[in-house]
């Protein structure tokens, strides 16, 4: 009698997983059982059973379940671990006595093996080289690109006349078959037929059973009455014929009679990687389309039992899976490619300028007993010159009392002379100042931002500053304090149209501090100024925006107590000062369209910053962008 040993792993769902193998004394045979197993497991116990060395990524991660009743040897039990990887978006890479398990994404650059002798058939990845006799093996690459796995790889070589191709032995020898088809002698040619409703498999039988001595299949090479030969691609659901015009017409007409819609069908699972596009947003798009019509009607006008769609989001990988029916499938696949394209990049260089424009009218005297001291409107200038003063003092006193302005009296006084206008003995001094402010322009900030066709782009240069939410501020109700960013900001949401313009969503706004408030409390006054709108520009014009106009007028006065309050001749000793100030916020923006052109972009902003920041010291010389990110520019000068 046979002796059995039986070794059980059993861990409870969904974290751990249950397998069942059972060991003959003369031949190893398991079964496996794997309900929601985590993959690491998975790889720990076929390694055990195999005696394989792997290495996973740390990217590597999922539960599987695989449910089999069926005995099977070590071997098999490697080739349903394979099988499984690939189902899961993974891949198994052998390198010598080590297996990598990694994402199919990375199977390219993991350093597969490669097949000499065409005797790995399974589910192992490797790369194999086919040498093409009668045709040129570039022209064959279009043809045989759609077999090719999306993970997998396929190059021609013109000069050896040799395809060069990656992937899963098993799809290797499907390959094989074709390229052994379509590398033959003679007059004979190819046609490939798209299968719209039925499967590959299930339609090549049908034509097997139909005329059988009519058709070879797959490796059969035994001749044919009409010496049509088929080979079904069961990854792109396609039939490629290969015979002489009048067998191929025969043929491809029977099955195009066969390939029509039945009244019941059931689903499929595809996973499609995204290029561009991201799954989450992908997914819920694709969601709502297969609720419509869009995708069920052509469904509903045969009678179909439609089957529900299913579409879920793999973000890690950024991939897509979806069950539906074939022809529901193909219509998403169709909508996919559409929508999985790459967008415009847009770069928006931006200057926010506020603009102001003061008047300040000062007029009267200033009294001060120690020369060492100064005025709090004045400057730290003493002058006894009685030229000057005498000058001064004549030309105000002339105008003392007129209807006009003390103003214009002193055009020709200097700002911040000091007048003497006691006995020397006394040591009095007074000040007389007129101050008229010119335009002045302050550059807030020159934000730089790089976003796609259609996505937000914000930039904040500021602080976070506490602001009193509640609370009275005693030990039963403290204060409720919430930071908010105080400062300049800009969000931008460009839209590239397909004539080239630019719609732009702006939105500006600077956010200033002006004190505390004046009943005492810890909360804070800010000022704020806001531009938002909505412009259609060309590529790379320069558009300006602004009106944002605020007006600021402030009163003070200062003089010598008590005298200052006499009535009548109280002016003479104080001094009387009014400010007003106009500000105009102002953004000058320019978006343009990135296409493959971003170092140029980069050194014209290079050279625009440098002009401006540097551009007046000779002594240093304008790096390229190169040397200011890998840091040569800057030992450069730390070295001289």
């Amino acid at each position: 009698m046979t002796v059995r040993k039986a070794l059980k792993l059993l861990l409870l769902m969904p974290v751990l997983f249950m397998a069942a193998m059972s060991i003959a004394a003369d031949d190893e045979r398991f079964t496996l059982n794997l309900q929601n197993a985590d993959i690491k497991e998975v790889v720990d116990l076929v390694a055990k059973v195999t005696g394989k060395t792997f290495i996973i990524d740390p990217r590597v991660r999922g539960n599987v379940t695989v449910i089999s009743d069926k005995e099977m040897t070590q071997a098999q039990i490697y080739e349903t671990f394979l099988a499984t990887l690939e189902v899961y978006g993974f891949s198994a890479a052998e390198s010598g006595d080590v297996v990598k398990i990694i994402a199919q994404s990375d199977i390219k650059s993991a350093g597969l093996g490669v097949d000499l002798d065409g005797s790995v058939v399974g589910e192992e990845i490797v790369t194999r080289v086919f040498a093409i006799e009668n045709v040129n093996a570039t022209e064959l690459v279009p043809i045989l690109r759609p077999l090719v796995a999306k993970y997998g790889h396929l190059a021609g070589v013109a000069s050896a006349n040799v395809l060069i191709i990656a992937d899963r032995g098993a799809n290797l020898e499907r390959i094989a078959d074709i390229i052994e088809l379509l590398d033959r002698a003679g007059s004979e040619e190819i046609e490939v037929v798209e299968l719209q409703y039925s499967y590959v498999s299930s339609m090549i039988t049908l034509l097997e059973s139909i005329a059988p001595r009519t058709l070879t299949t797959g490796n059969d090479r035994a001749p044919s009455t009409l010496g049509v030969h088929l080979v079904g691609d069961e990854r792109s659901n396609r039939i490629i014929v290969k015979g002489d015009v009048e067998s191929r017409s025969q043929i491809i007409e029977l099955i195009k009679k066969l390939d029509t819609p039945v009244r019941e069908q059931g689903s499929s699972y595809k996973v499609i990687f995204l290029n561009y596009a991201d799954a989450a947003q992908m997914a819920q798009i694709l969601e709502g389309v297969s609720s419509s019509s869009v995708v069920s009607g052509a469904v509903e006008q045969v009678n179909y039992q439609q089957v529900p769609v299913s579409i879920l989001a793999d973000e890690n990988q950024n991939a897509l899976i979806i069950k539906a029916s074939p022809i529901e499938l193909r219509q998403l696949e169709n909508l996919i490619s559409q929508l999985d394209i790459a967008r415009e990049q847009v770069l928006i260089e931006a200057a926010i300028v506020e603009i102001s424009g003061s008047s300040d009218d000062a007029l009267g005297v200033q009294w001060l007993t120690n020369p060492e001291n100064t005025f709090e409107n004045g400057s730290p200038f003493f002058s006894s010159s009685s030229d000057v003063a005498g000058n001064s003092i004549s030309n105000i006193a002339s105008s003392v009392g007129s209807a006009d302005s003390a103003l214009g009296a002193l055009a020709g006084v200097p700002t911040g002379t000091t007048l003497a206008l006691a006995d020397k003995s006394l040591s009095i001094m007074s000040i007389i100042e007129a101050l008229d402010s010119r335009t002045n322009t302050n550059l807030l900030s020159t934000p730089s931002v790089m976003t796609l066709d259609n996505t937000e782009a914000f930039i904040t240069v500021g602080s976070e500053v506490p602001f009193v939410t509640g609370g009275s501020g005693t030990d039963d109700d403290p204060y409720t304090i919430e930071r908010e960013d105080v400062g300049t900001t800009l969000t931008v949401i460009p839209h590239v149209q397909k004539d080239g313009t630019i719609r732009l969503e702006v939105d500006q706004s600077v956010e200033s501090i002006l004190g505390d408030v004046v009943s005492g409390a810890v909360d804070i006054i800010t000022s704020k100024k806001e531009i938002k709108t909505e412009i259609l520009v060309e590529d790379s014009q320069i558009v300006v925006l602004g009106g944002l106009i605020s007006d600021e007028l402030v009163e003070y006065e200062s003089g010598i107590p008590v005298l200052s309050r006499i009535p009548l001749i109280g002016w003479l000793f104080k001094s009387t000062s009014t400010s007003k100030t106009k500000s105009n916020l102002v953004v000058i923006m320019r978006p343009t369209i990135v296409k493959d052109n971003l170092s140029e972009y980069r050194r014209k902003r290079l050279d625009g910053l440098w002009e401006l920041r540097i551009g007046g010291d000779s002594s240093l010389q304008q790096p390229d962008a190169e040397s200011l990110y890998d840091g040569s520019f800057l030992e450069g000068i730390i070295s001289e």
